[in-house]
Formats: C-alpha cells, sequence, structure tokens
C-alpha cells in the first residue's frame, strides 16, 4: 500500500496543492485543517508521515507535535514561518524530523518528503528478506539463491528488494522505476521490463513459468512464491 501522508495546514488552497504533489508520487494525502481534526485522523488512520504547519487554530503545531510524540514515533515534517526560528528549535527538539520554511516550493517539499520516509524505512528495515530458497541481504546488499550468491545488477537488486519487501502487492512500472531511480539515472518504464527479464533469467529455474516474479498484464508486477513443481 502506498504511504498516507496526513497534511495539516488551515490553508485548504495549501492543503489541496500538496495532496495533488502528493498523488502525482503515489502517496495518499489525509487532510485536515486545525491541530483538533488532525489528532483525531491520527489516533483513526494509519499514517505514515505527518506535514505539521505549526501555526493551526484550536490545538498549535507545537502541541499536536508533543502530543503525537507520547504515542508515536512517526516521521513529521514542520512547515515554519521565517520569523519562527524559536519555535522549529522547539519543534525538532520535541521530535519533529525535519523542518520547510515559508514560502517554499512543492518540489523541495516532496523531495524531504521522500528522504524522511526513506530514512524511516532504514531504522525499520530488517537485516534480511527471505522466501524459500531465496534471501536478500540487506546489510552485504547481495542475493542468494539455494545458498549460491547470484549476480545482480544495482538496479535488478532494487526492484527485487522492493518486490520481495512486500510480497503480493502490485508494483506498476512507474513505481518500480522510482525505486531505482536518482538524479543521475534515466529512463523509461519500459526499462522496468527489461530489468525484470533479466532478473528472471538470473533467479528463475524456468522464467517463461516464473516462481517468484509475476506479470499482471496491463498493471505492473507482484512478488509471490510458488511452490516449485519440481519438490
Amino acid at each position: 500500500m502506498s504511504p498516507n501522508i496526513l497534511v495539516v495546514d488551515d490553508d485548504e488552497k495549501l492543503v489541496k496543492l500538496l495532496s495533488f504533489h502528493l498523488e502525482k508520487l503515489d502517496y495518499t494525502p489525509i487532510e485536515a485543517h486545525d491541530g483538533d481534526e488532525a489528532f483525531g485522523l491520527f489516533r483513526r488512520r494509519k499514517v505514515d508521515l505527518i506535514i505539521l504547519d505549526l501555526m493551526l487554530p484550536g490545538i498549535d503545531g507545537l502541541s499536536l507535535c508533543r502530543r503525537i510524540r507520547r504515542e508515536s514515533d512517526v516521521p513529521i515534517i514542520m512547515l515554519t514561518a521565517k520569523t519562527e526560528k524559536g519555535n522549529r528549535v522547539e519543534g525538532l527538539n520535541l521530535g519533529a524530523d525535519d523542518y520547510v520554511t515559508k514560502p517554499f516550493s512543492p518540489e523541495e517539499l516532496m523531495a524531504r518528503v521522500k528522504a524522511v520516509l526513506r530514512r524511516a524505512e532504514d531504522r525499520n528495515e530488517p537485516e534480511e528478506i527471505t522466501h524459500g530458497p531465496l534471501t536478500i541481504s540487506l546489510v552485504r546488499h547481495e542475493v542468494l539463491l539455494n545458498n549460491s550468491i547470484i549476480d545482480l545488477t544495482n538496479a535488478e537488486y532494487e526492484i527485487l528488494k522492493a518486490l520481495a519487501g512486500q510480497p503480493g502487492r502490485l508494483f506498476s512500472r512507474g513505481q518500480l522505476l522510482r525505486e531505482i531511480q536518482d538524479e543521475n539515472y534515466a529512463g523509461s518504464e519500459r526499462t522496468i521490463d527489461v530489468h525484470i527479464t533479466n532478473l528472471r533469467s538470473k533467479i528463475e529455474s524456468d522464467p517463461s513459468e516464473p516462481r517468484f516474479i509475476h506479470t499482471i498484464y496491463g498493471a505492473g508486477y507482484k512478488f509471490e512464491l510458488k511452490k516449485d513443481k519440481t519438490s
């Protein structure tokens, strides 16, 4: 499932704008316009990250951050004005993960969101992912099949890690492309098909009848371990 991002700001136009940009990244925005509404949504919904304006009606941003930190270590990015330096420092001391000063570009905030989510994933990431004879060592950055190391490119490794890390989840080509992209990478969504073909040739005993990586025609790919017919 895509990450749920709680966006808290009393500026409704800004909330809608940020929600639009979050949806472009396949995130699910949850909108709130004051502190009380935001805390209620935080309590009722699964939230993976909070974008939190400090100046809010009802419960202010700092008080809300304090309440949330009593219950959760969910990542928080604060939105602050240039004149709120003291509050910004207090927010960071309360456990906020990052801050963005208004005015800002949506692109800058989206970059911060991705970075904070990535750090949160790294904190919670297990040392390895194992499915039957296939093991992905996240510590050693290597893949073993039947205890033998499989030589993968970095792109192949990242795709396999994403798929195997959430077995049964459907990934679109666009989502997988973002798993391997960085500022120096250029490629189209069809590049993913090439990587999948190469990956299957290395980990599948019969790529025409894959045991691990399955095509969902017209939609993308998912990882699902199927019983080996030879076993």
